[in-house]
């Protein structure tokens, strides 16, 4: 196929440049569960170019007793990339949440030197929202000011009437 008339080919560019660059409002992030301790400079290029925004990395596994274990650390080359602290908190937690608040877990979770963030996975039953919510904003108050804290949601959760007070708490 013959190239196209420079004409047309101008008119086109600002249509293909626009295909190809990824949409802001569209920004993900990817999950890094382990493994590796780095990205290679070809993945982070390959994240940026298709939207990727940062990534999670986890770090901690917060068990009963309780007691923290450490699954990774700082993500490594990926400088341009900015990357989120996870940390996962067992199911074998969730009653010191109708004990104590959860406050017996506040010094097992650090900001991670070097993230961007912190994110929390614990799955807590849907009856006891309302005190993860408060737990969340104690957690809040012990960060580092200015330090974003995100957590993951069940499905479960988004009808639930305590939904909104972890959504806020956030």
């Amino acid at each position: 196929m013959p190239p196209p008339p420079p004409l047309l080919a101008l008119l086109l560019a600002p249509l293909l440049a626009a295909a190809e660059a990824p949409d802001p409002a569209r920004a993900w992030a990817v999950w890094h569960w382990g493994g590796a301790a780095s990205l290679e400079p070809a993945q982070v290029q390959a994240l940026r170019t298709a939207g990727c925004d940062r990534v999670w990395r986890w770090v901690a596994l917060i068990e009963a007793g309780p007691r923290r274990s450490r699954r990774g650390g700082a993500l490594a080359g990926a400088d341009e990339l900015p990357w989120e602290a996870c940390v996962r908190v067992d199911a074998a937690c969730t009653p010191l949440l109708e004990r104590d608040g959860g406050a017996s877990l506040w010094p097992l979770i650090t900001a991670e030197p070097g993230a961007a963030g912190l994110q929390i996975d614990w799955d807590v039953p849907v009856r006891l929202l309302p005190q993860y919510a408060g737990w969340l904003s104690g957690l809040r108050h012990r960060l580092p000011p200015g330090t974003p804290l995100a957590c993951t949601a069940l499905l479960s959760w988004l009808d639930a009437p305590g939904f909104a007070a972890v959504a806020a708490a956030v």
